[in-house]
């Protein structure tokens, strides 16, 4: 089955404001509530059996899930090195005021420092067209977790790897990734 994550802030959800901690409460609640057995009141999912996948800020949550100890693999799509390296690279005005004073940027969404201590296998989905997060930033971040299988999408934004002609490639990389299934290392 597939569970998605209303983030606070996003979409429907209330309540809670829009930052770093309260996305991990949220994410780290529904895994709970997914894996807690149905006799206590969960929905009594397999946790050895959880694929995390986040997208764009949703990457950084995933990988942070996956540094607690969730999930038997780990999807980063069109995830960034941090929320400054990103920031600058849209923004190249702002990035040496980032570096001089990175108490500007609250939340930090470091996914530089995360990727390389995740302990399950982890695949990178990146469009090289990405003119929201750069496809260099991609490759980066697979680059810091050995044996990170990389998957290029030739052609593809930020926003459209789903819904496009870009869906069939992606979700099949990530069924193959899922369930076990050779995978190559960069595909075009």
């Amino acid at each position: 089955g597939f569970y998605g994550v209303e983030f606070p802030g996003y979409g429907l959800s209330r309540g809670l404001k829009t930052t770093e901690k309260t996305m991990y409460l949220a994410t780290e609640q529904l895994v709970q509530h997914l894996t807690k057995p149905a006799h206590e009141g969960g929905l009594g999912v397999d946790g050895g059996s959880l694929v995390l996948v986040g997208q764009s800020i949703g990457s950084a949550v995933a990988a942070e899930m996956s540094l607690r100890g969730y999930g038997k693999k780990c999807v980063l799509m069109s995830p960034f090195l941090s929320m400054r390296k990103v920031a600058g690279a849209l923004f190249p005005f702002i990035a040496p005021g980032l570096v001089a004073a990175p108490f500007l940027l609250k939340d930090k969404f470091d996914n530089a420092r995360k990727v390389g201590k995740i302990g399950v296998p982890l695949m990178v989905i990146h469009g090289d067209q990405d003119d929201i997060v750069p496809f260099a930033q991609g490759e980066k971040v697979a680059a810091l977790k050995q044996d990170a299988r990389l998957v290029q999408v030739s052609g593809a934004n930020h926003n459209d790897l789903f819904g496009t002609e870009h869906e069939e490639l992606v979700v099949g990389e990530i069924v193959r990734f899922a369930t076990d299934q050779h995978t190559p290392y960069k595909v075009a």
